[in-house]
């Protein structure tokens, strides 16, 4: 600001002082002397589970009594007094843009971004006279300054809230040229640092509340219907991502599946630590111990509160939270492989019956017709060598890397075994004349998540009446009788144990 402030000289057109000058001349008279590597502390500074847990107290620790006073002393304007102190908390927030709430050390089970509120949080309070050493306005400031792109409130409006076919745009890279409306700020949105996650944070911050409100969306409610015969099932991950689109300079998604998955978990009305996962996951039947899944995670939750939103259900009969639907899941796939208790090969209905029917309703956990879904996707990929699509796990959570793009093999209905062959050739084509993906690669934008009302599967056929659903898959990896070469795959009505 002083720089700007000096003026350009006539002659060279060079400013009257620089930023060297400045702060050496404030050096002289500022209250705080640090050395090179205090000043790298503090700027370096991040939240562990083991040390100071705000930076107030990490400052404490590095400087004398005397100096940590002078550096927390606040001005009548609300502001830090000593301007080198200003400087390192500008340089220690601008650090922090563009991690999660995870990264940061707020919240090991939140991926979701850090917020200005979240540093002022992270801070810590001065002893002296109770207030934050940084001030939102101050975070704001510093994150400004680093930021390639510049979001008016409007243009926040209009992306966060876009549905397919608003503005005539299938995909939401093409609906944010059109709001930005100049080809360098379009290019900043979708320019991509080492990591492959989006460089400016307003973009990031965006497009990931624009996922996040397409959580619980229906097929429909997102502009997908007539797509397909599933088009009232919940929406999933990998359709978002495809919702997205392709930017035209690296040909990538605009948003990864974990980080679609991140956004909806911040929403979740379940919160899973990494020990409460594995047991879930980890469980089988003992003689000495519950009998059903069901009662194993009443046990495992340890409070009648969270148990029940666990199992609680959405209008379409799938579970609400993507964390119960990911870890029961991840149990299945689990058990593919192993023997009943009479030695027997496990069948996908009788891990249907181990899941145990939930004391609100009476549909199991996870339908036997799922189960059979997620074993061959799993065979699928053994056999393959290579995983397919972007899971859980696939990833480093919250990194914005995006995930590999393979041939789609998965059967329809696995969710997270969905992917597409490549990306649209005209990813940024004039309204209306966009190819859709999803008609040359139908299993992308088919991919759909848990059963649907009274355990059937979405995508599955409803029998007749009192007999349940069926459906129909290839023969191999099935090991049941095969019918035309498939396998037909029943479960029994609701109500029948």
């Amino acid at each position: 600001d002083v720089v700007r402030l000096s003026g350009t000289t006539s002659d060279d057109r060079k400013p009257l002082i620089g930023e060297h000058a400045v702060r050496s001349s404030w050096a002289g008279s500022d209250p705080v002397s640090l050395s090179e590597e205090q000043e790298e502390s503090i700027v370096g500074w991040r939240r562990r589970t083991v040390g100071p847990q705000f930076l107030v107290d990490h400052i404490k620790r590095i400087l004398t009594e005397e100096g940590f006073a002078a550096f927390t002393l606040h001005d009548r304007a609300g502001g830090l007094k000593s301007g080198r102190a200003r400087d390192l908390l500008s340089r220690w927030a601008e650090g922090l843009q563009g991690l999660s709430r995870r990264d940061a050390g707020l919240n090991n089970n939140d991926g979701s971004p850090l917020i200005q509120a979240d540093v002022v949080t992270l801070s810590g309070i001065t002893p002296s006279d109770k207030k934050p050493l940084i001030s939102v306005n101050a975070v704001h400031t510093a994150w400004a300054r680093a930021d390639p792109v510049v979001l008016s409130e409007d243009e926040e409006k209009l992306i966060i809230g876009w549905r397919r076919g608003v503005g005539g745009r299938q995909f939401l890279v093409e609906h944010i040229v059109d709001v930005l409306r100049d080809e360098e700020r379009s290019a900043r949105f979708m320019l991509r640092d080492g990591s492959g996650a989006l460089k400016s944070p307003s973009a990031r911050d965006v497009v990931w509340r624009w996922a996040k409100g397409l959580n619980g969306f229906s097929r429909r409610e997102a502009g997908l219907d007539g797509v397909s015969g599933k088009d009232g099932y919940p929406l999933a991950p990998m359709a978002v991502v495809r919702l997205s689109g392709i930017t035209p300079s690296d040909k990538k998604p605009l948003i990864s599946e974990t980080i679609v998955r991140d956004s909806w978990r911040a929403a979740d009305p379940v919160v899973l630590s990494e020990a409460e996962e594995k047991a879930i996951v980890g469980w089988r039947r003992r003689l000495d111990g519950p009998q059903f899944l069901v009662e194993h995670i009443v046990d495992v939750l340890r409070d009648e509160e969270r148990s029940a939103q666990f199992m609680l259900r959405n209008g379409l009969g799938a579970l609400k939270s993507p964390s119960a639907r990911d870890v029961i899941w991840q149990w299945a796939k689990g058990l593919s492989g192993e023997n009943d208790d009479d030695g027997s090969p496990l069948t996908g209905e009788a891990v249907a019956a181990l899941s145990g029917y939930p004391p609100s309703d009476n549909s199991t956990l996870i339908s036997g017709p799922t189960v059979y879904r997620l074993w061959r996707g799993v065979k699928e990929r053994e056999a393959g060598g290579n995983e397919v699509g972007a899971g859980r796990g696939d990833q480093p959570t919250g990194s914005g890397s995006e995930p590999a793009l393979h041939p789609v093999s998965a059967p329809l209905g696995v969710e997270e075994s969905a992917s597409w062959s490549g990306p649209p050739q005209t990813p940024m084509s004039p309204a209306g004349t966009h190819d859709d993906p999803s008609a040359s690669d139908p299993l992308v934008i088919d991919a759909v998540d848990e059963p649907s009302e009274r355990g059937a599967d979405p995508g599955m056929d409803p029998g007749p009446e009192g007999q349940g659903a069926g459906v129909l898959f290839p023969a191999s990896g099935v090991p049941e009788g095969n019918l035309a070469g498939g396998v037909l795959i029943g479960h029994q009505p609701a109500g029948h144990h």
